[in-house]
């Protein structure tokens, strides 16, 4: 199924036990307007076979966070996870990940890490919190994949706890 606005690639062959090599002419925009691709080819008497291939021209997509997005009562210590994926690998070396007005930081910093199933955690220093009780923390994050793709600034937000408010006269109804 083809997606609109996603760039494709008309490849051939005239033996599928060799590689496929893309047509002149192309890469081809696939058009909602007509749902199609068109070229034009020349006739010649050696058989060919044909397939579209959709080109990753897209940055990694991040896919679930860790706290949700719009949490509320998050831990100020909280590890903040988020999954990234991309069909020819996400570039390591292009990762910036800030939190709040703090400065950014990337994979040389060892609070972030990565995993090889495509997971970015941050676990915050010893005495380090993400912010004040009760403050709304934006995350935002940056990534390119292998091919250069970026996806810039894609953020998330939580509320974290609310501070204890201590009071002496709570009455408390029920059994027990």
């Amino acid at each position: 199924i083809a997606t609109p606005g996603s760039v494709y690639a008309l490849h051939a062959t005239t033996n599928l036990s060799q590689p496929w090599q893309p047509v002149s002419g192309q890469p081809a925009t696939f058009t909602t307007t007509n749902n199609s691709l068109a070229v034009t080819l020349p006739i010649n008497t050696v058989a060919r076979f044909f397939q579209v291939v959709r080109l990753d021209t897209q940055g990694p997509q991040i896919y679930q966070t860790s706290p949700l997005n719009n949490s509320i009562g998050v831990s100020q210590q909280a590890v903040l996870q988020a999954w990234l994926s991309d069909e020819t690998g996400v570039n390591t070396n292009s990762i910036v990940f800030a939190i709040g007005t703090n400065p950014p930081v990337t994979l040389h910093d060892p609070r972030l890490a990565w995993s090889t199933n495509g997971v970015l955690t941050y676990t915050p220093g010893t005495n380090e919190v993400l912010g004040a009780l009760g403050q709304t923390v934006t995350v935002s994050l940056s990534a390119a994949d292998t091919l250069g793709n970026l996806t810039t600034n894609f953020t998330w937000n939580f509320q974290l706890a609310l501070p204890t408010v201590l009071s002496s006269n709570i009455v408390f109804l029920g059994s027990g």
